[in-house]
C-alpha cells in the first residue's frame, strides 16, 4: 500500500507517453487524458491518506507534471502547426523560467526541485481544463489562461526559491508564512 501514490503517478506518465500513438483520434486522446488527470489528484490524495507522503513522490509527481505538458505541447503543435506560433513565446518564457528555478534550486538548495504551491496546483487543474477544452473545440484561445497562470505561478516559485532559507517542497504560497519545523 506504501507506493500506490508512486504507482498512481508513474501509471500517470504512461498514460500520458501513449496520447501522441493516438492522435489520430481525439476521443481516446481525451479519454487517455482524462486517466491521467484522475491520477494526478488521486495520487496526492492517497499519499496523504496513508501518509506516505516523500520527496521522491513530490520529485515524481513534479517529473509527471512536465512529461504531461510536453506532451500536450507536442499534441498541440501536430494539431494545430503554424497556428501555435503565437503562442509560442509565452510557452517558452514559461519553460525558461521552469529551468531557471531548477537551476536556483540545484545552485541553493543542492538539488533539483518544484514547490507544490497553490499557484502551481491550479495552473496543473487550468492545464487539464484548458487542454480538454483545447481538444474538444481546437481552440487556442483555451489555453491562454493555463500559459498566464502557470507564468505568474513560475514567478512566484522565483521569489520562493530565491527568498526561502531551506527548501520547503510544500510551501502554499509566498503569501503565506512557511510552517515552524521543530
Amino acid at each position: 500500500m506504501k507506493h500506490t501514490a508512486n504507482f498512481l503517478t508513474a501509471l500517470r506518465i504512461a498514460l500520458t507517453l501513449l496520447i501522441p500513438a493516438f492522435l489520430d483520434d481525439r476521443t481516446i486522446c481525451v479519454i487517455l487524458f482524462a486517466a491521467a488527470g484522475l491520477t494526478d489528484v488521486l495520487d496526492g490524495v492517497v499519499a496523504r491518506r496513508l501518509d506516505v507522503a516523500s520527496k521522491l513522490g513530490a520529485r515524481l509527481d513534479s517529473l509527471a507534471d512536465m512529461v504531461m505538458f510536453g506532451v500536450m505541447i507536442a499534441c498541440a503543435v501536430v494539431w494545430t502547426g503554424a497556428g501555435l506560433l503565437t503562442l509560442m513565446p509565452y510557452l517558452i518564457a514559461v519553460a525558461l523560467i521552469r529551468f531557471a528555478n531548477l537551476a536556483i534550486a540545484a545552485r541553493r538548495f543542492h538539488q533539483f526541485a518544484m514547490i507544490h504551491t497553490w499557484a502551481n496546483k491550479l495552473t496543473g487543474l487550468l492545464i487539464f481544463i484548458g487542454f480538454g477544452v483545447y481538444i474538444l473545440t481546437d481552440s487556442l484561445t483555451a489555453l491562454i489562461p493555463v500559459i498566464a497562470a502557470a507564468g505568474l505561478a513560475a514567478l512566484e516559485e522565483t521569489a520562493i526559491m530565491l527568498t526561502s532559507k531551506e527548501l520547503d517542497l510544500d510551501r502554499k504560497s509566498l503569501f503565506v508564512r512557511p510552517e515552524e519545523k521543530g
